[in-house]
């Protein structure tokens, strides 16, 4: 019997609009020869590439609009996906526009640590490596090791940015709460990125009281068990399964297309007149 073609989408990668290497034009060709129907573009706290990427693509992959929001609880991060919002809405554009000056002032204050340290880094050099203007501690890490005060990022992140290290500053607090509503406002659907197997249930459970649509059940660091369970618990709460690679462009990154879900699972987030795609 011939094989069954089953069309896959992959709904989480990062572009040089947040701390990606890559264009979305260069990932769009990524995403093409990894054979994917549907892809979507999550950069943290910034939508400024959607609209690069929808034009890279033209008719030949659907692209749905994406963004990955940063929440705290509890004192930790917590990621919420948002997905098949409207890019142009002018409230969820403000209240990102506000996130990133947040994340200017952090990098500012990890800048002044740094330099406390013995590191003197300069701010303006640090922004200016954020060549699109939405700055993170990839971009303090890379400055870091470029003035010789480490080997790799790794070790910048193990040392003095990681959670609870000398050098960390927490981020805006926004609360997951706050960022499912800041996505549902702008028509969207807001989903757990990568919860881990060791994600809170009591979290879990409260986000989907307030209003969670979906976990992100597919995830490279997500292990066979921990997808099953996360499944389950869609099933349990009816809730949207997602899935996507967590691509930057490093070379320790799991390629594009590398850990897809299934089409079928995720198109109620594309509209139902352009499910069909023709090549040009």
């Amino acid at each position: 019997m011939p094989a069954v073609h089953i069309d896959l989408a992959d709904l989480h990668m990062h572009s040089h609009y947040s701390d990606g290497f890559s264009s979305p034009a260069e990932l769009v060709e990524a995403a093409l020869e990894a054979g994917l129907k549907a892809i979507s573009l999550t950069d943290h706290d910034c939508i400024d590439g959607i609209e690069e990427l929808g034009s890279a693509a033209g008719s030949r992959i659907l692209t749905i609009p994406g963004v990955e929001l940063s929440c705290i609880v509890e004192e930790r991060e917590v990621h919420v996906l948002g997905y098949a919002f409207d890019p142009s809405d002018s409230t969820l554009n403000a209240q990102l526009r506000m996130i990133s000056a947040r994340r200017t002032q952090r990098a500012d204050r990890i800048v002044a640590k740094l330099k406390a340290m013995g590191m003197p880094i300069s701010l303006d050099d640090v922004l200016a490596r954020a060549t699109n203007g939405n700055v993170g501690r990839p971009h303090i890490a890379e400055e870091v090791v470029s003035k010789g005060y480490a080997a790799d990022i790794f070790e910048v992140f193990n040392k003095y940015l990681g959670y609870g290290c000398k050098a960390y500053e927490p981020k805006f607090e926004l609360s997951p709460k706050l960022g499912i509503e800041m996505i549902h406002r702008a028509g969207g659907k807001a989903v757990l990125a990568h919860p881990g197997i060791r994600f809170k249930e009591k979290v879990l459970l409260e986000m989907i009281r307030t209003g969670l649509d979906g976990i992100e059940c597919i995830h490279p660091k997500h292990k066979d068990a921990a997808r099953s369970y996360f499944r389950k618990l869609c099933e349990q709460y009816t809730l949207l399964e997602t899935g996507g690679s967590d691509y930057h462009g490093r070379p320790t990154d799991a390629p594009i297309g590398s850990h897809p879900i299934e089409y079928e699972k995720i198109k109620v987030l594309v509209p139902s007149s352009i499910h069909e795609v023709t090549p040009d």
